[in-house]
């Protein structure tokens, strides 16, 4: 609480920045924050009032800090936990930003359509989302309203790495996410016929264990495996489980999928195809 505010002498705002986060928001976009979560909250908030953006005043939906996030740049996984807190909106989302090692090619891997802010002319790689693009930062928003329109399906992303990095992201964003929710928050239900909080977080534990890592060793080790349609949602109905506790059920997925996820980093290239 001392010794950070002094170097804020060090740091002084850029305009340009101002006025496009000012123009984002205005124009009803969602923003966050995607700054390494190596700080703590208190800093990173800090640092953000010394660019004169104080999250006070600017609705950022997202602001990465150590304290809630799990994964750091240059680690794709990082990117799609900002996707999963955002609640995977159906839209299209970018990423902006300067450090080519740090923010582009890890955003890019991911598949979203990135703009490097810099002063380079070099061709971006074709591997990138074909609506990628590069420049000053005050190129941005006219970016922005190019690409807006641009169909969800095109922004899917098909890699290897994207879809582990997927397949992390969301135990990682629910733990952050139900760290706030009360025991009676976890019961509730929107609907009478919907899940709770805690139903549908056992459900992703369920699924996990009897649907998708059976899937996957029966592919693995059949040469024509038929795989059976799974009436998942009647399992929860049937089981009468209204008192079961909401965040062991978010233990008990976070270690199943970290169970299948082991079991995807060590498939050879041909046990992928299959």
């Amino acid at each position: 609480n001392e010794e950070f505010p002094k170097l804020k002498p060090l740091t002084q705002p850029r305009q340009e920045a101002i006025d496009l986060v000012q123009e984002i928001f205005r124009t009803g976009y969602q923003a966050a924050v995607a700054t390494n979560p190596l700080f703590p909250k208190l800093a990173t908030y800090q640092r953000l009032a010394w660019a004169e953006l104080n999250h006070q005043q600017y609705p950022f939906s997202v602001v990465t800090t150590y304290e809630n996030f799990h994964f750091c740049k240059p680690n794709p996984a990082y990117y799609a936990e900002i996707l999963a807190q955002l609640g995977w909106q159906h839209s299209t989302a970018v990423m902006i930003g300067n450090d080519w090692q740090d923010d582009i090619l890890p955003a890019a891997e991911l598949g979203l359509p990135v703009f490097w802010v810099t002063d380079e002319t070099r061709t971006l790689p074709g591997s990138f989302h074909p609506s990628s693009s590069q420049g000053p930062l005050k190129d941005v928003i006219s970016w922005i309203t190019r690409i807006a329109e641009i169909p969800e399906s095109e922004t899917q992303p098909q890699s290897i790495s994207a879809m582990l990095a997927i397949l992390k992201s969301t135990p990682a964003a629910l733990d952050s996410l139900t760290k706030i929710i009360s025991p009676a928050l976890w019961q509730q239900k929107q609907k009478e016929n919907q899940f709770s909080l805690a139903e549908n977080a056992y459900h992703l534990y369920e699924v996990d264990e009897d649907v998708n890592l059976l899937r996957i060793e029966k592919i693995l080790n059949e040469e024509n495996p038929f795989i059976p349609a799974a009436d998942s949602d009647s399992w929860i109905m049937k089981r009468n489980r209204e008192d079961f506790n909401g965040p062991l059920a978010v233990t008990k997925f976070i270690q199943k999928r970290t169970q299948m996820i082991q079991v995807l980093e060590n498939l050879t290239l041909e046990q992928w195809e299959r």
